[in-house]
């Protein structure tokens, strides 16, 4: 079974899996996963979605992004960590880059399917704005697949002209996948830079 964040302490240990699994196979390993998660986002089958899911559950025992300097109860996954997934965005450099094109709202983020176990936590969205648009951008946390939500607002406009979009939340159950999303509407413009979940209690 994958550490929660709380057993973990300070995340997820990477060294354990990496004495088994060697560093240029651990990157294969997350090239592919970037892959199939696209194939997925495109095909928005349910099967994919649960591959996915299982794939990055299966990295995340590898460990999280954690910058020195950071929280020690923090992890952080850059916008090039390939558990952070996207619908429309392209990664350029540690973000993901995205432009809505007209019509519908698109999801520019999803992921990182961690296991978290109860308690209470913050989650923050680095973001750069470089367009907004009519319209509303959602934020909201869910897992089983992206089946079951359990938060979801609309960001406020003060977070988007800071770039940081803040959600304290109370886990009352184990979590095996939590999956972090933000939609934006058309016309919306900008990047994601990083997601931070920390628990606070």
């Amino acid at each position: 079974m994958p550490k929660t964040l709380s057993e973990a302490g300070t995340g997820l240990d990477p060294a354990p899996a990496l004495a088994a699994v060697d560093r240029d196979r651990a990157r294969h390993l997350a090239e592919s996963l970037d892959r199939v998660a696209r194939s997925a986002a495109l095909s928005n089958d349910a099967a994919d979605r649960a591959l996915v899911a299982n794939a990055a559950a299966f990295l995340a025992r590898l460990g999280g992004t954690q910058p020195a300097g950071s929280s020690p109860d923090a992890i952080v996954f850059a916008g090039s960590d390939p558990r952070l997934q996207s619908v429309i965005g392209t990664r350029r450099g540690d973000e993901i880059e995205f432009e809505v094109p007209a019509g519908l709202p698109q999801r520019i983020l999803f992921g990182p399917y961690i296991p978290v176990s109860p308690g209470r936590y913050r989650i923050e969205l680095a973001i750069a704005v470089r367009r907004t648009a009519p319209g509303q951008m959602i934020v909201d946390l869910c897992h089983h697949r992206g089946n079951r939500e359990l938060y979801s607002r609309p960001c406020l406009a003060d977070e988007l002209r800071s770039g940081l979009i803040g959600i304290s939340y109370a886990m009352d159950k184990n979590i095996e996948d939590l999956e972090v999303r933000l939609t934006a509407p058309a016309g919306f413009a900008g990047s994601v830079r990083s997601l931070s979940i920390r628990r606070t209690a």
